[in-house]
């Protein structure tokens, strides 16, 4: 049974909330680029405190209550479940590229409900509880995937079997949000101790794809088609000037996340 809310409806509360845990926990100013390039905060960003970039790709889940279900003929799950689908390789290398991701040290999650009514979105989020009943889960938990067939994860709700599919394959877990928010704050502590600066990361991370995609996605240079972003992404000009990034710039990282990647870049950072 398809959800009764929209995949962008999803999205958008689970931002509303990551702010709020951000703020509340992290003592941190979550930035996403899409504001700035929309005029909505009125400065650039300064980079030169600690913080990190978190990659989300947000889906969609199924409630799946039939007794027909693969899972439930494997004898993995029992009804109800949900169920989240992953882009098949035969359309996309999403997978693969957030996989890649992850393995160059990012934050990088799948991000999906485990509910499906109207009535239960609007509960939980007028709560701030939409996350608390979300799955977070790591590309690297679902692992490599190399034919072209359909996979998905499926889950019951109280996390407690977590299996990949088509051939069955049971995730390590945990996948809940309290791993998810442990990890932040870890992550956190780690870049304030060191004095990892927010330049540094972003840059680190805009090379990182570059090189990721140069790998999977060499149409993209062969055509000339991403020539003139890359030039501009790699310039010694913008290296040099990575304290304060023009809105134009993190607007450029946020497209190549989005229509490359298939996810949404939070920006996380000490106070401004």
């Amino acid at each position: 049974m398809k959800p009764d809310f929209s995949e962008f409806s999803y999205g958008f509360a689970i931002t509303k909330e990551l702010v709020d845990l951000c703020g509340k926990y992290l003592t941190a100013a979550p930035l996403f680029p899409s504001l700035l390039q929309e005029g909505k905060i009125g400065y650039d960003v300064k980079l030169d405190l600690a913080g990190f970039p978190i990659f989300l790709q947000f889906k969609i889940s199924d409630y799946m209550n039939n007794k027909n279900a693969k899972e439930v003929r494997k004898g993995v799950l029992h009804p109800p479940f949900y169920r989240m689908s992953l882009r098949s390789k035969r359309y996309s290398n999403q997978h693969d590229l957030l996989l890649q991701l992850e393995n160059k040290g990012n934050l990088v999650y799948y991000v999906a409900p485990s509910f499906y009514t109207r009535y239960q979105f609007d509960d939980y989020f007028i709560n701030n509880q939409t996350a608390l009943n979300s799955v977070f889960i790591k590309p690297n938990q679902i692992g490599i995937i190399n034919d072209y067939d359909n996979h998905c994860v499926s889950w019951e709700n109280d996390h407690g079997s977590v299996w990949r599919f088509s051939t069955p394959v049971q995730i390590q877990q945990p996948i809940n949000f309290a791993s998810f928010t442990d990890e932040l704050i870890s992550k956190n502590t780690v870049m304030i101790r060191n004095s990892t600066k927010l330049k540094t990361n972003l840059q680190e991370s805009v090379h990182e794809m570059i090189n990721i995609l140069l790998d999977k996605e060499t149409w993209l240079f062969e055509n000339g088609y991403f020539q003139e972003n890359y030039n501009l992404l790699m310039s010694d000009r913008l290296s040099q000037n990575w304290n304060e990034v023009p809105a134009i710039i993190l607007h450029q990282i946020d497209s190549l996340v989005k229509v490359f990647f298939g996810s949404q870049i939070m920006i996380v950072s000490d106070r401004l």
